[in-house]
C-alpha cells in the first residue's frame, strides 16, 4: 500500500485528534497555570494502556515487561516533575514549560497509529512476541511517566525557591 493510500484510508477523526494532541503538547512547552483536576485524571492513561494490553492478548511475560517499565516510567516521571512544579494550591498548579508532555503524547499517538496500521495490514505481526514486548515497553514506560508526574504534582514536596 502506498503512503498516500495509507493517509487517505485513515479514519477522518484521527487527524483532528492528532492536531489537538499537538496543540496540547505545545501548550505544555510554555509555563502555565493548570487546574489540579487534570493531574487527578492523568492516571486514566494507565487504564487505556491496560486496555491496549488486553487487546493484544499478551502473555504473562508481556504483562511483566509492561509492569516493570510502568514502574520505571513512574519513577522517572516523578523525578522529572520535581523541577516542573513551581507552586500548588488546592485548585491549581503553576508549572514550568517542558517538552516531555509533547514527547509522551506523540509516542502514544504514533505507537497506537502504527499498531492500528499493523493490525489492518499484517495482523499476524501483532502475534509476534517481540512486537508485543516492544508495545508493552512503550505503553508501560509512557503511562508510568504520566502517573509519576501526577503523583509528584499532587503530593510531592515543592522545591524551595529563593
Amino acid at each position: 500500500m502506498l503512503r498516500s493510500q495509507i493517509i487517505i484510508n485513515v479514519p477522518i477523526w484521527v487527524w483532528p485528534l492528532f492536531f489537538g494532541l499537538l496543540a496540547l503538547g505545545f501548550l505544555a512547552s510554555r509555563s502555565r497555570k493548570a487546574p489540579i483536576f487534570v493531574f487527578w485524571a492523568l492516571p486514566i492513561l494507565a487504564v487505556m494502556a491496560v486496555n491496549s494490553m488486553i487487546a493484544l492478548e499478551a502473555s504473562i511475560l508481556a504483562w511483566l515487561v509492561f509492569a516493570i517499565f510502568y514502574i520505571v516510567g513512574g519513577l522517572y516521571g516523578h523525578s522529572f516533575q520535581k523541577d516542573i512544579v513551581l507552586k500548588r494550591s488546592p485548585t491549581h498548579v503553576h508549572l514550568k514549560g517542558e517538552w516531555l508532555t509533547m514527547i509522551c503524547i506523540m509516542v502514544i499517538f504514533w505507537m497506537s497509529f502504527a499498531r492500528g496500521m499493523t493490525t489492518a495490514l499484517q495482523p499476524e505481526l501483532m502475534e509476534n512476541p517481540i512486537v508485543i514486548a516492544i508495545i508493552a515497553v512503550i505503553l508501560g514506560s509512557v503511562s508510568g511517566v504520566f502517573l509519576g508526574r501526577s503523583v509528584q504534582t499532587l503530593f510531592g514536596k515543592l522545591k524551595a525557591t529563593g
